[in-house]
């Protein structure tokens, strides 16, 4: 999974972007938080698991707190700047690939449930 987006120094801003950049940044903090604390097991497939309720639990943790954090990213004003539109859309996009990775997990325990149904079917 790319890393996140990296943001220019303050030194390059006007007053106006520095805010925007600082939520954005602040954003990108939580981001790497939420990685920190849920992806790897968020990202376990439940076969491999000990316990599916904790994956169940972490994988809705992390998809519901990314969610939170692509609405603040959405919101941050670009006051007509196309700087801070470049960089909230390079966060955004960093977010929606963590989630097209629990995506991609969870599509494939899907998909093996369903050659298994499929596979136990076929014996009868």
């Amino acid at each position: 999974i790319p890393g996140s987006p990296m943001f220019p120094s303050d030194d390059s801003l006007d007053e106006i972007e520095q805010e925007s950049m600082q939520q954005l940044r602040t954003a990108a903090k939580e981001v790497r938080k939420i990685q920190d604390m849920f992806e790897a097991l968020a990202l376990t497939p439940i076969a491999e698991a000990k316990n599916a309720n904790e994956i169940d639990h972490a994988r809705k943790a992390y998809d519901e707190l990314l969610l939170q954090q692509m609405m603040k990213v959405d919101g941050v004003e670009s006051h007509g700047k196309t700087s801070i539109r470049t960089w909230r859309k390079e966060q955004l996009r960093h977010i929606e690939e963590l989630h097209a990775a629990l995506d991609a997990v969870k599509r494939k325990e899907v998909q093996a449930a369903k050659e298994r149904e499929d596979a136990f079917a076929n014996l009868f």
